[in-house]
């Protein structure tokens, strides 16, 4: 089963419908896109909202990473600024940054 297949499942190895787990994985997100700076409320909600059904298990873990930063360094990261020293954290932003600058 590939990454996308995960995805899409309709059962998790804990019985748990995908659906339900991902509306509440995307509520959850959600409400941490939302920062103290109209900016970063702008990227990355603008981000999840596009992007969310796209990302796989390990993009939505260095995205909660992410999310765990202050807003002054995320910005810093956003913007290019600051490279995070995590790979995955890297990934994303990287992500975010190009869904961005080349919306679909």
């Amino acid at each position: 089963m590939n990454q996308r297949d995960e995805r899409l499942s309709f059962k998790t190895v804990s019985g748990i419908d995908a659906s339900d787990q991902n509306r509440r994985n995307f509520a959850r997100l959600s409400w941490q896109c939302r920062r103290g700076m109209l900016e970063l409320d702008i990227l990355l909600q603008g981000f999840l909202q596009r992007e969310f059904a796209n990302l796989d298990t390990e993009q939505i873990q260095a995205l909660e990473r992410l999310l765990e930063m202050p807003d002054q360094l995320l910005l810093e990261y956003l913007m290019g600024r600051t490279i995070p020293i995590d790979k995955e954290v890297v990934d994303i932003v990287q992500h975010i940054r190009s869904a961005v600058n080349h919306p679909s």
